[in-house]
């Protein structure tokens, strides 16, 4: 086993030897000035919640985002009118809520202590795998507006 300091970082070899064959492990973990492992601060759950909130504040209150907003496109209440706070972050949490929840499941499991077997994973990616299938389920709608739209009360316009 070596270790050698990086900054605050201490990175970590460990080898073993099985007969013929070599297993090697690489990682690193953070440290104090003193050198002590501390528990890393782990704030990946608060990119998927933060990414919800930020986009369903651009077309709560201004109905565009910057993107929307360079295509020419406006979001609106389905009668025609301003959106609003709460349905914007409802139809965001409905859009990209999914592909949240697969990021968020792992840490969350990690968090409780909770080890999840390799299908887990495989089955959390799955289910993000299918929200490729999407639009091809809105081509066989009679309704042309994405059914996340219709669920929210809005409704995506040419500005």
């Amino acid at each position: 086993m070596a270790g050698i300091e990086t900054s605050r970082y201490v990175s970590v070899v460990l080898e073993a030897q099985d007969g013929e064959m070599t297993r090697s492990l690489a990682f690193s973990r953070p440290v104090d000035r003193a050198g002590v492992p501390v528990t890393p601060v782990i704030l990946d759950w608060a990119w998927p919640l933060a990414f919800i909130l930020a986009v369903g504040l651009c077309e709560g209150l201004f109905g565009w985002t910057p993107g929307k907003r360079l295509m020419g496109l406006k979001v609106v209440a389905a009668d025609g009118g301003r959106l609003g706070l709460p349905r914007a972050v409802l139809r965001n949490l409905v859009i990209y809520g999914g592909g949240a929840l697969v990021l968020i499941a792992p840490l969350a499991a990690t968090l409780a202590g909770v080890r999840l077997p390799p299908t887990g994973y495989y089955l959390a990616v799955g289910v993000f795998g299918l929200l490729v299938l999407a639009p091809f389920a809105m081509l066989a709608e009679a309704s042309p507006r994405a059914r996340y739209d219709r669920w929210a009360g809005s409704e995506v316009v040419r500005a």
